[in-house]
């Protein structure tokens, strides 16, 4: 099987990098959108997920992501908010990725000051 595999110190961020890899529910949104999972390194523990948009039009997208509320304030939503820019412009050659917020979840707001997306 053929990823786009980035590991941090504690996470690892796991993107599928051809088609054929992506489960057949997911194929027609393959070239749009990515939805890799956040997981512990060695246990394989899932910490959250995160996701990138993919506007072809303008060839630009967008990261969510959602963080499990046991593990907020260790680094893992900036560790990989940080592995999905990287996948967006080096293998996506997207031009521009960007994030938004509710200010009601100023973390989030923290986590994009971080990986500059605020």
């Amino acid at each position: 099987m053929q990823f786009y595999k980035r590991i941090f110190p504690e996470i690892s961020i796991s993107v599928f990098s051809g088609v054929q890899d992506v489960p057949q529910i997911h194929k027609n949104d393959f070239h749009q959108n990515f939805f890799p999972s956040i997981t512990d390194r060695i246990s394989g523990n899932l910490y959250g997920a995160i996701s990138l948009s993919n506007n072809q039009k303008f060839n630009n997208g967008e990261i969510a992501f959602w963080i499990g509320e046991k593990y907020w304030g260790k680094g893992y939503g900036t560790e990989a908010a940080k592995a999905l820019i990287e996948f967006a412009f080096q293998e996506k050659k997207l031009h521009k990725v960007f994030a938004r917020y509710f200010k009601s979840n100023p973390a989030s707001g923290r986590i994009m000051q971080k990986v500059g997306r605020a």
